[in-house]
């Protein structure tokens, strides 16, 4: 991941998100030397949020079984 400070990242904003647009990068924002941000593209947030999603699923999923269709009392 590579590593700006603030100054720098609003300067040349347009140039960090093209790197973050084209090329996937991810972009630590710092001020005075501390981690502030992350600049990421929002396909990737999408993608990981949709992982996490799948992966709660199944987890949930662990261990449970849907009954059979003579399980159902009438």
């Amino acid at each position: 991941m590579h590593s700006v400070g603030a100054f720098d990242a609003k300067r040349h904003l347009g140039r960090r998100l093209c790197l973050v647009e084209h090329q996937g990068k991810r972009i630590t924002i710092t001020r005075h030397g501390k981690p502030v941000a992350i600049l990421r593209s929002a396909a990737a947030n999408r993608s990981e949020k949709h992982q996490a999603t799948i992966a709660a699923i199944k987890a949930f999923r662990q261990g449970k079984r849907l009954g059979g269709a003579g399980s159902f009392a009438n």
